[in-house]
C-alpha cells in the first residue's frame, strides 16, 4: 500500500477541523456551549497556518511533536480553568480565560497533529 502524501494528511487534517465544527465536537466534550465552534474555527485556522509554515522547514517532525505537546498540556490547562471558572460561579475571569484559550490550543494542537503526521511517520534519512 502506497504511503499517503504530506499533503493528504493536511487535507484530512481540514475535513476532521470540518466535522468537529459540524459535529460540535467540543461541547460534547465540555467546551461551553456559546463558543464552542469558535474555538475550532480559531485553533484550525491557527493551525492551518503553522502546517503550512512547518510544512516548508525541515523542523515538521519537530512540529508535531511539540503539537501533541500542546494539545495534551492545554487538556490539562483547560480541564482546570473549567474547574475553578465553575467553582466560582463565573466570577473568576482568568479561569474563563483558561477555559476558552485552552480550547483553542486543543484544536491548534490536534489540527497540527493530524496535518503533520505524515512528517513524524517519514523515515530519517542518513
Amino acid at each position: 500500500m502506497p504511503a499517503l502524501s504530506n499533503w493528504t494528511y493536511l487535507a484530512l487534517a481540514v475535513v476532521a477541523s470540518a466535522l468537529a465544527y459540524l459535529f460540535d465536537v467540543p461541547k460534547v466534550f465540555g467546551a461551553h456551549p456559546w463558543w464552542s465552534q469558535n474555538v475550532v474555527l480559531i485553533g484550525a485556522s491557527a493551525g492551518l497556518i503553522v502546517a503550512l509554515i512547518a510544512a516548508r522547514s525541515r523542523f515538521a517532525s519537530r512540529a508535531w511533536i511539540a503539537s501533541v505537546l500542546l494539545a495534551v498540556s492545554a487538556a490539562g490547562i483547560t480541564g482546570y480553568g473549567k474547574t475553578r471558572f465553575v467553582a466560582s460561579f463565573g466570577d473568576d475571569a482568568a479561569a474563563g480565560q483558561m477555559w476558552y484559550f485552552g480550547w483553542i490550543a486543543i484544536s491548534l494542537g490536534v489540527f497540527l497533529a493530524l496535518a503533520l503526521i505524515g512528517f513524524a511517520m517519514r523515515p530519517k534519512s542518513t
